[in-house]
């Protein structure tokens, strides 16, 4: 079993509770009906450790190494453009929680040269148009439940660096907000320095 440190990862969860909808299914045929109460957390626990620890979390971890390999072949091959990738979907990859495993293998990266020329730039750019896309919504929006959550989301990413409300609670509701969060986060990865 490979270990995999499931911190902030989204995607591994999803993919564990969907099959486990199809595993719940089968074993609701199979226990009689005075034993549900017990037996199907029982046997659902018994099938979905071994399957989520052993199988889906693994294989998720290897997709999100392929994809951190794939930033760094966009780098080597068409450089900027890797890093307007990166700034533009760097909240989308919060989003699912891919970003960690993304920083964890460009870890090395970091440690031999000192700075990262691709992540870094483009997630910072990302993070300063969310920020912006929060103050915007807190200002221009209508109504004052919308102006609280602008507030709220803004407020909570300046001081504790968080952007996880801002993705749920504007950028995924508003979809102009999350084409400009994405056209900020493209248009200033190229300015930021290491």
């Amino acid at each position: 079993m490979k270990l995999v440190n499931y911190t902030q990862a989204v995607v591994p969860v999803i993919l564990n509770t969907w099959i486990m909808s199809y595993v719940e299914r089968w074993v609701k045929k199979i226990i009689p009906d005075m034993l549900r109460t017990i037996g199907v957390p029982v046997l659902l626990t018994a099938v979905m450790i071994p399957l989520g620890l052993c199988v889906f979390g693994p294989l998720c971890n290897i997709i999100m190494g392929w994809v951190a390999n794939g930033i760094i072949w966009l780098n080597n091959t068409v450089g900027i453009i890797a890093m307007l990738l990166v700034g533009a979907l760097w909240t989308i990859l919060i989003m699912f929680g891919v970003h960690m495993p993304i920083m964890m293998t460009l870890l090395p990266v970091w440690m031999e040269m000192g700075f990262d020329a691709i992540v870094s730039p483009g997630s910072i750019a990302s993070q300063w148009a969310v920020i912006g896309v929060e103050l915007a919504y807190a200002l221009r929006s209508k109504g004052r439940e919308n102006k609280s959550v602008g507030w709220s989301c803004f407020v909570t990413n300046v001081t504790v660096n968080i952007s996880e409300p801002a993705i749920y609670g504007i950028l995924l509701r508003d979809k102009k907000a999350m084409a400009w969060s994405m056209a900020g986060g493209a248009a200033g990865a190229p300015e930021e320095k290491p």
